[in-house]
């Protein structure tokens, strides 16, 4: 985590060398390096800040079992399938599975969400808190498969 100053606030990374760099890739970067959610990745060995996005989900929801089967779409960088494969097995949806997919407000989600209440039998938006809050992104969680 951010190391504190002696007033208990937390501390900034500045870029030491920002030669090269475009406006935007600066801020990129100086929000990427202050990034709570990216420390604690770092520290805890995962690949991206993403593994607490799912972490939050499966602490809310429950979704990650001993023997259940999980597909990741999408993997890079794998900070998804690292979580996964440390809580449960790989391999297809099974009846009563759970279905877990990150959407962009203002995108085609509708259609997602009427496929979905048609399969499973509760069918819920979440954000988690480890996403920004700058980001469209929000997540689907579908819990329940009816084939």
């Amino acid at each position: 985590m951010k190391k504190k100053s002696s007033s208990g606030r937390p501390l900034c990374v500045r870029l030491k060398s920002t030669r090269g760099l475009t406006l935007s890739s600066r801020r990129w970067l100086t929000r990427q390096l202050n990034d709570p959610y990216v420390q604690k990745a770092k520290a805890a060995g995962y690949r991206s800040r993403a593994s607490y996005k799912l972490i939050e989900i499966d602490d809310k929801f429950k979704i990650l079992k001993p023997g259940l089967h999980v597909v990741d779409l999408g993997a890079a960088p794998g900070g998804w399938t690292q979580v996964a494969v440390e809580r449960v097995a790989q391999e297809v949806l099974e009846r009563g599975g759970v279905f877990v997919a990150k959407v962009l407000r203002g995108g085609t989600e509708k259609e997602l969400l009427t496929l979905l209440k048609r399969h499973f039998e509760k069918v819920t938006h979440f954000k988690p808190p480890s996403s920004r809050a700058d980001s469209a992104e929000i997540y689907v969680v579908a819990i329940g498969f009816r084939p």
